[in-house]
């Protein structure tokens, strides 16, 4: 356990600061030289460190520098969204090397998942050897411990109340851990950062609903039953229009996606794709000004609501509705901005992961086990 407990330590802080020495690590650490050379050589001989040259001589032999391995093990991420599935490849730094996109019918069922991901793993030529696990990220409410996602709100009935992470464990023979994909989200954007991660912040994922990952003190907070983050569900009017959860007031009720979507259809009696609503409400045209006006009023709410209590440093907006309102949309989005940065007190901004945040989380699940010496007593 010990040893386990340095290695993690010793791989940390070479992803944190970048190429050191050994000399230099044994410092850091407070870990005696030959210990430090033990564990490095083996970290380098299982392709988990690499030699990337050397350093500066302060008198005797100039030091071997060692880096992260970058082009050798990798881990697969996947996000299975209420309409889309995206799978990534990513290295030991969490970096995507070969990523796919799919509609979620193809990944609908157990098996299916299972025939997508041996696609996956095909078309991006990586041996299984090379491959440390497979992390996955789903709308909740789940339960991690089990790996079964629960049941979730328009999601594909038969990937409900499976034990998904280990059917997919025991297929590929392969370690696979399942997260909320709000969670995943604020994993990703904590370690896009590295030494100026921020200690505490917000993920807002904005798909068909609004998820919210909450980060404290470096870690992902997932409240005591695996349910925390659920944005859409936060009452802002107690009067207000009834929810497909059944309760009344939601943020869901008048910010998702299906809900601005079927109020404009009911006015004008056509169907109209989100990003042309959005577009036409950035050029004045109502009723979708209105609605959509709305709609980002009772989120901002939300989202107050929720950074009130956490007090978080940083707000942080992800997922394809931030993304499509900041492109069809870039006044109204601004302005979502400026009501948040003036009331809330924290920086916001748009995720540094784009489109794949959910999907590089998931994998960043599994690199957690690499780099954090506590899962080495759990």
């Amino acid at each position: 356990m010990l040893k386990k407990m340095n290695e993690s330590r010793i791989l940390n802080v070479v992803r944190m600061r970048g190429g050191m020495s050994r000399t230099e690590i044994s410092k850091e650490l407070d870990i005696g030289l030959p210990t430090t050379m033990r564990i490095v050589d083996a970290l380098v001989e299982r392709r988990f460190l690499s030699d990337v040259g050397v350093g500066n001589s302060t008198g005797g032999r100039p030091p071997t520098i060692v880096d992260i391995d970058r082009s050798s093990l990798k881990v697969v991420g996947i996000e299975i969204g209420r309409r889309t599935t995206r799978a990534v490849l990513t290295n030991l730094l969490g970096k995507a090397v070969y990523g796919q996109t799919t509609d979620i019918r193809r990944v609908d069922t157990p098996e299916k998942l299972l025939s997508f991901t041996s696609d996956f793993l095909s078309a991006a030529a990586v041996p299984k050897t090379d491959i440390l696990g497979i992390g996955i990220a789903a709308p909740g409410p789940l339960d991690p411990k089990q790996g079964r996602i629960l049941q979730p709100y328009k999601f594909p009935v038969a990937l409900q109340n499976v034990p998904l992470a280990d059917v997919v464990s025991k297929h590929f023979q392969l370690r696979c851990c399942l997260t909320n994909n709000a969670d995943a989200a604020a994993l990703s954007e904590v370690w896009s950062h590295t030494a100026d991660s921020p200690d505490s912040l917000i993920f807002v994922l904005g798909e068909l609903g609004f998820g919210m990952g909450t980060v404290l003190h470096g870690q992902v907070w997932n409240g005591h039953s695996n349910v925390s983050g659920e944005l859409s569900h936060i009452v802002v009017n107690r009067h207000g229009r009834k929810c497909s959860c059944g309760k009344v007031g939601c943020v869901d009720a008048y910010s998702s996606l299906s809900v601005m979507e079927q109020r404009v259809s009911e006015k004008l009696q056509e169907d109209i794709p989100f990003e042309e609503i959005i577009s036409r409400a950035e050029r004045g045209a109502d009723p979708e000004g209105s609605v959509v006006r709305e709609a980002l009023e009772v989120l901002e709410t939300g989202i107050l609501n929720a950074a009130a209590v956490v007090d978080p440093q940083s707000i942080v907006l992800g997922g394809k509705f931030w993304i499509d309102i900041e492109q069809y949309a870039p006044g109204l989005f601004s302005g979502t901005v400026n009501a948040l940065s003036e009331w809330a007190g924290a920086s916001v901004s748009m995720t540094r992961r784009g489109i794949q945040a959910v999907s590089l989380g998931a994998a960043t699940l599994v690199l957690q086990d690499v780099y954090d010496h506590t899962n080495a007593v759990k």
